[in-house]
């Protein structure tokens, strides 16, 4: 989804549960959009992925359709396997490193998170700074870790992890898809209860929209499209100069 276009969509599996997405990506206040999202699923598999790309011109812009186009065809695969889905990640990497001979330093974070809704288990997957929230009775209960130095600031007990938005290193990234011949990844297995909310969201929309506004605008928030365009109108109504691409993926988990 690019430049504002929003996707929205209700998935009800048998008698298990509903599954009600919404997602957008936006330009901001860059000249061409480096972010990509996209959402896929089957009778028992939801799959959200966010990127965003690094490499200036287009590169950026091309590392993360890329990205994303090789783990929505993943997504498609009636086989999933969390074991499939690190190949994938590795074989990404790979072809990106390969794609900089034609177009240069271009590298891509990655989050992704795939629901078995019948299992009620869900796998996520994060490289870089797009962030992966879970929510569960209006409180984060998982928010997966930025590979940054600013993260590295706050494991170390230099600063809080209120003060990453504000950090001078907060956009120098230690990992990301391409960066190097091959890529450590973060894959956390969470449980999944009715209620819970899903959030995954690139810098340029995390860094306005805290974590506060992310569980305030939740509270009375009925569908996901509710609850993402409130805080988009943060973003929007924002003194921050120079907005960056801001995408973000929202997911209810109802009866």
């Amino acid at each position: 989804m690019r430049d504002g276009q929003a996707f929205c969509v209700e998935l009800m599996v048998g008698d298990y549960m509903k599954c009600k997405i919404y997602s957008y990506s936006d330009v901001g206040g860059r000249s061409n959009n480096e972010d990509e999202v996209a959402t896929t699923f089957n009778e028992n598999d939801l799959l959200a992925i966010a990127a965003d790309g690094l490499g200036g011109y287009s590169a950026g812009e091309i590392a993360s359709k890329y990205v994303v186009s090789r783990f929505t065809e993943w997504g498609s695969d009636e086989q999933c396997t969390v074991e499939s889905l690190l190949s994938v990640v590795e074989s990404t990497n790979e072809q990106i490193r390969a794609l900089q001979n034609q177009y240069g330093k271009m590298m891509s974070t990655l989050a992704v998170l795939w629901i078995q809704i019948k299992e009620r288990i869900a796998t996520a997957i994060n490289i870089g700074d797009t962030r992966i929230y879970q929510f569960r009775d209006g409180e984060i209960i998982f928010q997966s870790i930025d590979h940054s130095v600013a993260q590295i600031a706050v494991l170390a007990g230099d600063i809080c992890k209120e003060d990453i938005r504000n950090y001078h290193g907060r956009n120098r990234l230690i990992r990301a898809l391409g960066a190097e011949d091959s890529v450590k990844t973060e894959c956390v297995s969470l449980t999944i209860e009715i209620g819970d909310r899903f959030l995954l969201c690139t810098d340029g929309f995390w860094e306005i929209v805290t974590e506060d506004i992310m569980k305030t605008t939740l509270i009375d928030s009925h569908d996901p499209e509710e609850w993402l365009s409130k805080m988009k109108d943060v973003i929007i109504v924002s003194t921050i100069n120079n907005k960056d691409n801001n995408s973000a993926i929202a997911i209810y988990i109802d009866k």
